[in-house]
């Protein structure tokens, strides 16, 4: 199985990083709604990770920092499961296109929330969030397939 060139890989865990600092930050939403970056740029980078190890340290550092003042709780479990269970479905049944990317984020955004709240689905703040997190996901999926001879 091929991994993930060292140097690239350490540029993915510092991006992770600065996303989930940015995903938190005061002040940090458009018109209200804080989009989901962990999901925006984890589900398109399982299309071009083929190292399952390499993939799960980056969920692993992605869901500890989506709360860390909290320890370890529900959120965290969550977001790692849906991280898990996206590299699943992605492997078994996704082909690598944008089409695809799309199914995994909504996917992704729905599971997330259908744990942690259940209700805030049938807002309209969620179906923005989710435009939100298409967006920026087709951005990280161009990313990622422009410099994919580096993920593989």
């Amino acid at each position: 199985m091929n991994k993930v060139k060292p140097l690239f890989f350490l540029i993915l865990f510092v991006a992770v990083l600065l996303l989930a600092s940015l995903q938190r930050a005061p002040g940090f939403s458009f018109f209200g709604i804080v989009p989901g970056l962990l999901i925006a740029f984890l589900i398109p980078l399982s299309f071009f990770i083929e190292d399952f190890y390499q993939y799960f340290a980056l969920i692993i550092f992605g869901s500890a920092l989506a709360q860390p003042r909290a320890g370890i709780n529900l959120i965290s479990f969550v977001i790692l499961g849906t991280f898990l269970v996206s590299w699943w479905v992605r492997r078994k049944f996704l082909v690598q296109s944008l089409y695809s990317n799309f199914l995994a984020i909504t996917f992704a955004t729905l599971l997330v929330y259908l744990f942690i709240a259940p209700s805030f689905i049938l807002s309209w703040a969620f179906l923005l969030e989710l435009l939100y997190n298409e967006v920026i996901a087709t951005v990280f999926f161009g990313i990622f397939w422009r410099y994919k001879h580096f993920l593989s």
